[in-house]
C-alpha cells in the first residue's frame, strides 16, 4: 500500500516536467545522482551533525580531552544530540572516564564538545583505543519534540518557507581515541660491554636503567659460555631480578673460579633479557635491541703482544661479524631490482629500466660502510666524500650542457644543478615519508641535505680556491678575467690595495635569495596550515595532497621564473 501511494506522489509530482527535466532526472538517477522527485516539491536543504574528525590520540597525562561535534551549516533550531563512550582495547575506570550526557544545539550553533577525562598512572601499558557514538538526534520547536526524521519550518518576512531536514552523518557519527601511554619504564644497558676480571674473584656487574623509570619492571638474566666454560673458570647464574617504581640499577654477582698455572685469556658472557612489557635495550650496544650482553673475559697469565691487547680492547668481534654481513647486504641489494631477489620476481619493466639506469650509482654508494664500523663515522665521512663526488659530477656535467646551449651559469646553477642534486633526496624523503609514522626524516632528509649541498659545494671550493689565492696572488689569468664583458683589471684594480683578491661577483645573488627567502617562508606557513587543520605536514585527504602539491611546484616555478628574468635583464 505504502508502495502504490509513493508511485502515485511521484507520478502526480511529474506530471508538470517537460520531457527534458524527465529525461535529465533518469540520466542522473542512472548515473548515481540526484533523483528527479518533481517540478513542484522543494528540495530539502539537509542539515548533517557528526564529529569533525573520526580518529583522535591523547597522551594519558593530558588529564582531558575534547572532542567537536559540528553541523554543516547553523541548524536554525534547538537541536539536541545523545553521547556516550564505549570500551574497546581501552576500559573505562581503568584508562578513561566513562561518559554519557546530552549534546545541545541553538539556531545559529555549528559547533559543541564533549569533555572525556583521561586517567592518568605510573604503570607502562600499550596504547589503547575506546570510542565515542552520538545518536538520538531530536529537533526542538517551542516545547514540542520532532523525531529525528521530522523537519522544521522557519518563517521569513516575505513569507518564503524553507524546509530544514536534520540528520546524523551515519560515516562521522562514532570516532575513536586512542590513548598514548608516556610511562616509559626505561632502557637498560650494561654500563660497558666488556669488562676484565681475574680467577678467584667475584664479579659484580652493574646494569642501569635509563629514559624513564615509571613502575615496577622484571627482567631475567643468565650466563652463557664462550672460552670460559661453566663451573671450571666461572660459577653460572640465572635468574630473575626486579626493579621497583624509580629505581635505575641492579647489580648481577658472578663468582669467578680460581684457576692454578699457566692459562690463556677466557671469555663467557652475561646476557639480560626483558620480561616486562615496555622495557627497551639500547639498539647500539652489544646485544641490540632485544638484549643486553656484557663480555666478560677472565684474563690469563700468559703476557701477550701489546698490539693484541690494544686491538682486543677496541675490537668486538661479533659486532664486527654483524656489520660485515650488512656490508655485504649492501652490494646484493644493488645489485637486485628493487631490493631483493624475492621483490626483483615481480619487478615490471619500469623497474628494470630504472634499476638499469642507476645501477653503476648503485654499486658506487654501496661501498659506503654501515654505520656499525667505528660508531658510525666511517659510515659519515665517506657518505660526505660521495656527496662531494656527485655533486662536483653534477655541476661540472650541467656546466658543460649549460655552456653547449648557451644558458648563463648563475640560470644553470639554480635549474640543472639544482635539479641534479636535489631529485635524489626528493625520492629518498618519499620513501622515508612511506615508511615512517611522522614527517621528521622526510623533511630532515630534505633540509640536512640543502645544507650538505650548501656549506659542501661553496665552502669547500671557496676554501681550496682561497688557499690557491694566497699562494699565487694577482696574476694574468684574474686580470683578464671578465665579468659583464669588463675584465677583473679595470672593474677591481683598487680592491686590496691593488692586489686584487679571490672573488665571485654577486650579480642576481641579492635578488634570487630575496625570493627564494620569500618561497620558503610560504611554503612553511603551508606546512604549518596543514598541521592546524589536518593534524600533520604530509598526507591527508587526495584532493588537499594535490592542492597543496602544486601550490609548493608553482612557488618553485616562481622563483625560477623570477630569477631567470632578473639574470636576463628582463625585470
Amino acid at each position: 500500500m505504502m508502495l502504490a501511494q509513493q508511485q502515485t506522489m511521484n507520478s502526480e509530482n511529474a506530471k508538470g516536467a517537460t520531457k527534458a527535466q524527465i529525461r535529465k532526472a533518469l540520466m542522473s538517477a542512472l548515473t548515481g545522482g540526484a533523483k528527479f522527485v518533481g517540478k513542484k516539491q522543494k528540495k530539502k536543504k539537509t542539515v548533517t551533525f557528526g564529529f569533525s574528525r573520526t580518529d583522535h590520540a591523547v597522551f594519558e597525562c593530558a588529564g582531558e580531552y575534547n572532542v567537536a561535534v559540528v553541523a554543516s551549516r547553523a541548524p536554525g533550531a534547538y537541536v539536541t544530540l545523545n553521547y556516550t563512550t564505549e570500551d574497546a582495547t581501552a576500559k573505562s575506570g581503568n584508562r578513561y572516564k566513562a561518559m554519557c550526557g546530552e549534546l545541545q544545539f541553538t539556531p545559529f550553533q555549528t559547533e559543541a564538545w564533549i569533555s572525556i577525562p583521561i586517567i592518568d598512572n605510573d604503570v607502562f601499558e600499550e596504547d589503547e583505543m575506546f570510542k565515542v557514538v552520538i545518536s538520538n538526534l531530536v529537533i526542538q520547536e517551542g516545547n514540542a519534540m520532532a523525531s529525528r526524521t521530522s523537519t522544521f519550518s522557519t518563517s521569513k518576512s516575505n513569507a518564503d518557507i524553507k524546509t530544514l531536514h536534520m540528520e546524523l552523518n551515519e560515516d562521522s557519527s562514532v570516532c575513536e581515541i586512542t590513548i598514548l601511554n608516556d610511562d616509559m619504564p626505561g632502557t637498560l644497558e650494561f654500563f660497558t660491554d666488556e669488562v676484565y676480571t681475574e680467577p678467584g674473584k667475584q664479579l659484580n656487574l652493574s646494569i642501569s636503567r635509563t629514559h624513564g623509570a615509571a613502575g615496577e619492571i622484571i627482567c631475567k638474566y643468565r650466563t652463557e659460555e664462550d672460552t670460559a666454560k661453566p663451573e671450571e673458570h666461572f660459577k653460572p647464574v640465572a635468574g630473575e631480578f626486579k626493579l621497583a617504581q624509580g629505581a635505575t640499577n641492579y647489580t648481577i654477582p658472578v663468582d669467578i673460579v680460581q684457576i692454578a698455572g699457566d692459562r690463556p685469556d677466557r671469555m663467557f658472557r652475561i646476557i639480560v633479557e626483558a620480561v616486562s612489557p615496555g622495557v627497551k635495550f639500547n639498539p647500539t650496544s652489544n646485544g641490540g635491541a632485544t638484549s643486553s650482553i656484557c663480555d666478560v673475559v677472565i684474563q690469563g697469565n700468559i703476557q701477550q703482544p701489546f698490539a693484541t691487547r690494544c686491538l682486543r680492547a677496541c675490537f668486538d668481534k661479533q659486532k664486527f661479524a654483524e656489520n660485515c654481513s650488512e656490508y655485504a647486504g649492501q652490494f646484493s641489494s644493488a645489485l637486485c631490482c628493487n631490493g631483493s631477489l624475492v621483490d626483483q620476481q615481480t619487478a615490471g619493466c619500469g623497474d628494470w629500466f630504472f634499476h638499469g639506469l642507476s645501477m653503476f650509482w648503485k654499486v658506487l654508494f654501496a661501498f659506503v660502510p654501515p654505520p656499525g664500523f667505528a660508531g658510525g663515522w666511517l659510515c659519515f665521512w665517506c657518505a660526505l666524500m660521495m656527496i662531494g663526488l656527485v655533486t662536483a659530477f653534477v655541476g661540472d656535467m650541467a656546466g658543460l650542457l649549460g655552456c653547449c646551449i648557451g644558458i648563463p651559469d648563475d640560470i644553470t646553477a639554480i635549474t640543472l644543478v639544482a635539479l641534479g642534486t636535489s631529485l635524489p633526496d626528493t625520492f629518498a624523503s618519499k620513501v622515508a615519508a612511506q615508511q615512517n609514522p611522522t614527517a621528521d626524516d622526510s623533511i630532515g632528509n630534505v633540509t640536512g641535505s640543502n645544507f650538505v649541498n650548501v656549506f659542501l659545494g661553496l665552502g669547500l671550493p671557496w676554501s681550496i680556491g682561497s688557499l690557491y689565492w694566497l699562494s699565487t696572488g694577482r696574476n694574468e689569468d684574474w686580470d683578464t678575467h671578465k665579468y659583464g664583458g669588463e675584465t677583473y683589471a679595470k672593474l677591481f684594480n683598487t680592491i686590496n690595495g691593488g692586489k686584487g683578491g679571490f672573488m665571485v661577483p654577486a650579480g642576481s645573488l641579492a635578488f634570487s635569495v630575496i625570493i627564494f627567502t620569500t618561497c620558503a617562508l610560504l611554503c612553511i606557513f603551508l606546512l604549518i596550515v596543514r598541521r592546524c587543520l589536518y593534524g600533520g605536514e604530509l598526507g591527508g585527504k587526495l584532493a588537499t595532497t594535490r592542492r597543496d602539491s602544486f601550490i609548493m611546484v608553482s612557488l618553485w616555478f616562481v622563483y625560477i621564473i623570477l630569477s631567470i628574468l632578473k639574470s636576463l635583464e628582463v625585470i
